[in-house]
């Protein structure tokens, strides 16, 4: 399992960390603008890697990351950070049917349906 997530799903993803099977290995790329300098997370399984990333790390990782098939991915946050790395993990290899995505906010626009002020 591979989860890439930036900093306002990290919740999120400590749960689904939390609900694997102990046994199964889980790497989770830690999205943020502290990047390695970013506090430990709670503690999870012993086959569970998490790293902590800027951006511009989170890019070079990526590009770098060559999952096995049939691996799942599981990316949350930002929309641009959620495309860009369905776009580096697809083009590393993997299936584009073993992501599951969802950008659930963009920096240039207020969820305003949702109850966010807009900013006009």
């Amino acid at each position: 399992h591979l989860f890439v997530v930036d900093d306002p799903a990290m919740p999120a993803a400590f749960v689904l960390l939390e609900a694997l099977p102990a046994d199964k290995p889980a790497t989770a790329l830690l999205v943020t603008s502290h990047g390695a300098k970013s506090r430990p997370a709670p503690g999870g399984a012993p086959a569970t890697s998490l790293v902590w990333l800027d951006r511009a790390e989170m890019l070079d990782t990526l590009s770098d990351l060559h999952p096995a098939a049939g691996t799942p991915a599981y990316l949350l946050g930002e929309r641009h950070l959620v495309r860009t790395a369905q776009e580096l993990l697809v083009a590393g290899g993997l299936d584009r049917h073993a992501v599951a995505s969802k950008a659930y906010w963009r920096q240039d626009q207020p969820n305003a349906s949702h109850g966010e002020p807009s900013f006009n």
